[in-house]
């Protein structure tokens, strides 16, 4: 059930230990180091703080459905998006702690369509209606799976790993929990594969040891790299002979092999087609 944002209480303080801590009122706020973000206390509730600036985070969209009680007995209907942040980007994130206790990183953001100022406190549209079908389609953008009955039956969840862009932060507390709001100026979705890789530790091209499921190439001649796994294709690259950092994408039909070619500097340079006779394997 969504919180009732009117309804605000329970003091807390809000710090992060590897920041530079300012007071404000009777709320410590602090942000990591070179943050993008500056905070502001807009009401007399010393426990509600908003940010201004932009961040930008890795991890989880979430959309679901929520039944909501009606005077006629059949539910009403909403669908509501929320942000679950990785352990990497929660680090980019306020931390909140009360008392005495260690301070803890955001790990949900709720995420609004509008912001209305108001008094004594502001208020956040968060939901999408079941009859804002032009609307929900277009916050839908981008996931990959949508389960059957999402919506049809107006029911269940939806996930998708996503980079996301965030502006209008917000906390207060309510209740005994400190809740962040926020609002998506961009949402980049990220498919599921690349952002499970991604949290495995020593997927990291400069890990020693790390992506064992990759296969690395060496050309001892000079090489066309083509856009196509053919002769008449065009060349993208030419690759020099000696050199090496060349991974294997994938195996191409006729004697082909889809390839991604690193610089120096282990970034990507060029990928395409090459020879697989060209190829001299180093792993």
């Amino acid at each position: 059930m969504r919180p009732c944002l009117p309804f605000l209480g329970f003091f807390a303080t809000i710090y992060a230990p590897v920041a530079l801590a300012q007071s404000n009122g009777d709320v410590s706020v602090a942000l990591p180091p070179e943050s993008p973000l500056t905070f502001t206390q807009e009401t007399d509730d010393p426990n509600r703080v908003s940010f201004e600036g932009t961040v930008q985070l890795s991890g989880l969209l979430l959309a679901y459905w929520e039944a909501q009680s009606s005077a006629d007995g059949e539910p009403d209907r909403e669908m509501s998006l929320r942000f679950y942040p990785d352990a990497q980007s929660r680090e980019a994130l306020p931390r909140f702690a009360s008392d005495n206790d260690d301070p803890e990183p955001a790990d949900r953001i709720f995420l609004y369509r509008e912001r209305t100022a108001g008094s004594p406190f502001d208020r956040f549209e968060t939901i999408y209606s079941a009859g804002e079908t032009d609307a929900i389609e277009e916050a839908l953008t981008g996931f990959e799976t949508v389960p059957d009955g999402f919506l049809e039956y107006q029911e269940g969840y939806a996930i998708q790993p996503a980079t996301v862009t965030l502006d209008g932060l917000t906390s207060f507390v309510e209740g005994n929990d400190r809740f962040l709001y926020a609002h998506a100026s961009k949402v980049e979705p990220v498919t599921t594969s690349d952002y499970l890789i991604e949290q495995i530790p020593d997927s990291d091209p400069d890990r020693y040891l790390g992506r064992p499921w990759l296969e690395t190439f060496q050309v001892d001649e000079a090489a066309e790299l083509r856009a196509e796994p053919s002769d008449s294709a065009r060349t993208i690259a030419q690759i020099e002979a000696g050199t090496i950092g060349i991974e294997k994408i994938a195996t191409a039909p006729d004697g082909w092999t889809e390839v991604l070619v690193r610089g120096e500097d282990g970034n990507e340079t060029a990928r395409g087609f090459i020879r697989t006779a060209q190829l001299m394997s180093i792993n």
